[in-house]
């Protein structure tokens, strides 16, 4: 995947879960009264915003009604129960107003009028904003591999959430499917951008709440000095960035609620508090893994394995192809194109040889990842659900690699004998086998 195209995905995934997690639910609410900074509302509106995704989409998946249509009625809950809420009590006049409102400026061709802020209200979250969306571009990061082994848990729950196979209780992983659903991306792609909107949106709300202990006039200076530290912090896991910032968001409106004493921002506190404490959810008897961090990033395949799978998830749907490799790319492909490497080798070693010989999987294509050289995270993959998962084979790393040398034995046997099959991808740390019936 190149690195514009790569760039472009995460700016798309990004302005989705903005959009739909922030932006509806902070027009929802529209303009208050005592004219406070757009900005301090982002961390209450996405903390409110993501509490029902956490409590709706396990509900949706445990009947088996979780797709893209529930993923957009989902996150639409929380922009109706806030725009309720702002008109409690004269709500069907509201809505006739609106509505009315909409229907003669259409027809008398009339542009809608966005509400007067003043440019002090909007220039420090339209700065923000545009800074997260170019972020990708800026960096020129195409690695889109996850850095920390515990994003795989998230990753491997966020699958099991889309494919219907389990009710699973994770905040993180609810809010990666919806997004996924929305903008119609890989989850790899979504985790990945999520996990760079946490540390972003981390820093934004240890700024904002300095701001508000120190006084209204640090706030740009607080927000643009948290923001590099969020970025370049040593590694933690997305679970850690986001109970970190739905802690900070509930110290923070707990904070102006017993300053100014206004509910709003203690329903806010609450929400916030509840998300924290649902996060935690799935670290239960494995919280050490959440203060885990590394100054280098700690990876589970090579770059190429997850540019190479993500090509092939590209392909288009009725392509016949199935991919032979290590559980890594099972949740980048997902589980339907997917054919463990371990078993591939069970079942196929010293067979291949034979010119008689076809492999009966049910497709017309084939491909095999070997790695050449093994990926070994060390100490940061122990605890990982997902890695204690795989088979035994899979988590030595010299065990690991000699699987993949018999799998690259298996295809060159076969290669030797049959024609039609070729090296797809080879640079030094994976090889690619494209096998063709």
């Amino acid at each position: 995947m190149t690195m514009l195209a790569a760039a472009l995905t995460s700016a798309w995934v990004l302005f989705c879960l903005v959009f739909f997690a922030i932006g509806v639910p902070m027009a929802a609410l529209g303009p208050f009264a005592d004219r406070r900074s757009r900005l301090l509302n982002v961390g209450p509106t996405l903390a409110c915003s993501w509490l029902t995704i956490a409590i709706s989409v396990p509900l949706a998946a445990s009947v088996h009604g979780f797709n893209w249509v529930t993923a957009l009625v989902i996150a639409g809950i929380c922009p109706v129960g806030l725009w309720l809420a702002r008109h409690r009590g004269t709500c069907s006049i509201a809505f006739r107003h609106t509505v009315r409102s909409l229907i003669f400026r259409a027809l008398t061709l009339r542009a809608v009028r966005l509400p007067q802020f003043t440019v002090r209200e909007w220039i420090v979250p339209l700065a923000g904003l545009s800074a997260l969306l170019a972020w990708p571009f800026v960096t020129g990061r195409s690695d889109v591999r996850l850095p920390v082994p515990a994003d795989f848990d998230t990753l491997w729950r966020t699958r099991q959430i889309l494919s219907g196979a389990a009710t699973v209780l994770d905040p993180l992983a609810s809010l990666a499917a919806v997004v996924t659903r929305i903008a119609a991306a890989n989850p790899l792609h979504v985790a990945g951008a999520i996990r760079l909107a946490l540390v972003v949106l981390t820093g934004l709300a240890a700024g904002m709440l300095v701001a508000e202990v120190c006084g209204r006039l640090w706030t740009i200076p607080a927000v643009a000095g948290a923001i590099p530290v969020g970025v370049f912090v040593p590694w933690a896991p997305a679970a850690t960035w986001a109970f970190t910032f739905a802690m900070l968001v509930g110290v923070t409106s707990l904070y102006i609620w017993i300053r100014d004493c206004r509910p709003r921002d203690g329903w806010y506190a609450l929400a916030a508090f509840v998300l924290a404490a649902s996060l935690l959810l799935p670290f239960i008897g494995n919280l050490d893994m959440l203060v885990r961090v590394s100054s280098t990033a700690q990876y589970l395949e090579h770059s190429a394995a997850a540019e190479q799978a993500l090509q092939l998830d590209r392909s288009p749907a009725d392509s016949d192809w199935l991919l032979v490799a290590p559980p890594e790319q099972q949740l980048e492909v997902g589980k339907g194109r997917f054919y463990d490497l371990a078993r591939f080798v069970s079942r196929f070693r010293g067979r291949t040889g034979d010119p008689n010989f076809r492999f009966d999987l049910g497709v017309e294509r084939i491909y095999v990842f070997i790695e050449e050289r093994p990926v070994d995270p060390g100490f940061a993959a122990v605890g990982v659900r997902f890695v204690a998962a795989q088979p035994a084979a899979y988590q030595v790393p010299r065990e690991r690699f000699r699987l993949g040398q018999l799998a690259r034995e298996i295809c060159d046997d076969y290669a030797r004998s049959h024609a039609r099959t070729a090296i797809r991808y080879d640079d030094g740390e994976l090889r690619v086998y494209q096998i063709d019936r």
